[in-house]
């Protein structure tokens, strides 16, 4: 597999996209998200393509590459190449050809929510088609986000980041991200194991009255906290010279004895209402209310 950015046949076929994009919508703009495989994946700013409208692209790239338009290199400034194609000017990280009939052969196929330009092995007579990548595109994803969130699109702007001194800015995003990610993945172990803990809504909303009660008295304030069918998120605010285990401790014991007792079903279901082990994580230099958000999220994404 080859770099696909380095072929300038392939960066011209992406000015054609541009101006093809341009030409079918314009109020919207294109954006190539990331190489994939032997292609590139495409989308929208804030659009959802149909497969009508890829095969729509498709078809007038092609006839713009049958054209030949013309492709002007008009300067190289600031780490960017500056092209005229057609009535607009394109600024591309990486060198094309100005010869669009020299392009590489290329197929378009919809994907998620926007579509691959794959070069794979067209030109060799390959009649393989490309399966969609669907894990990997996943993780180019995750990584397109983070680096939306901080407005960086080349490693140049992760340097500047560091020597503007938001080094930390950097650090406390990435920290958030890592940690949402293993609480994705605990949540995931924890869904095999106790589906009946709070089933019942008497069971969760007495529970929830625990917990408040339980906070008030050890000067525990609850920032945010979701009753899930076999776990419970907490956002809490706890003064560390008190910590974290001897609150979760006392949350566990507490809700344990009079769920237990109010709730006798729950003697015959459960051998312990709580397990031992529970996960825990500071909120660092993560926004107070991407934490709160992530919480609330966490019943509707379990519906879904």
């Amino acid at each position: 597999m080859s770099e696909t950015h380095l072929h300038r046949g392939r960066q011209t076929v992406k000015l054609g996209l541009i101006k093809v994009v341009h030409d079918l919508f314009p109020e919207e703009t294109l954006k190539t998200s990331y190489s994939i495989l032997e292609g590139v994946f495409c989308n929208l700013y804030g659009s959802i393509l149909s497969t009508r409208e890829v095969k729509q692209i498709e078809l007038k790239l092609r006839e713009w590459v049958e054209k030949d338009s013309s492709i002007v290199l008009l300067r190289k400034e600031g780490g960017y190449y500056h092209y005229q194609v057609g009535d607009i000017i394109v600024k591309a990280v990486y060198p094309a050809l100005t010869e669009p009939h020299l392009v590489e052969p290329f197929t378009i196929l919809p994907f998620s929510y926007g579509f691959i330009v794959d070069f794979g092995d067209i030109d060799k007579g390959s009649k393989r088609p490309l399966i969609p990548p669907v894990q990997l595109s996943a993780a180019f994803e995750k990584n397109q986000r983070w680096m939306d969130n901080i407005n960086i699109e080349q490693v140049q702007d992760v340097n500047d980041y560091i020597r503007s001194g938001r080094t930390m800015k950097l650090v406390s995003i990435a920290e958030a991200l890592h940690e949402k990610e293993i609480s994705i993945i605990a949540d995931a172990i924890l869904q095999h194991r106790r589906k009946d803990l709070v089933g019942p809504v008497a069971v969760a909303a007495r529970l929830k009255e625990l917990i408040v009660e339980t906070c008030t008295a050890l000067s525990v304030e609850i920032q945010e906290m979701e009753i899930m069918p076999d776990h419970v998120h907490l956002l809490l605010d706890i003064d560390p010279q008190f910590g974290v285990h001897k609150a979760v401790k006392r949350i566990k014991g507490t809700s344990s004895r009079v769920l237990r007792q109010e709730f006798k079903e729950l003697t015959t279901k459960l051998p312990t209402l709580w397990s031992n082990s529970y996960f825990v994580s500071t909120v660092g230099g993560a926004p107070l209310e991407m934490m709160k958000q992530y919480i609330q999220s966490q019943k509707t994404s379990q519906r879904q």
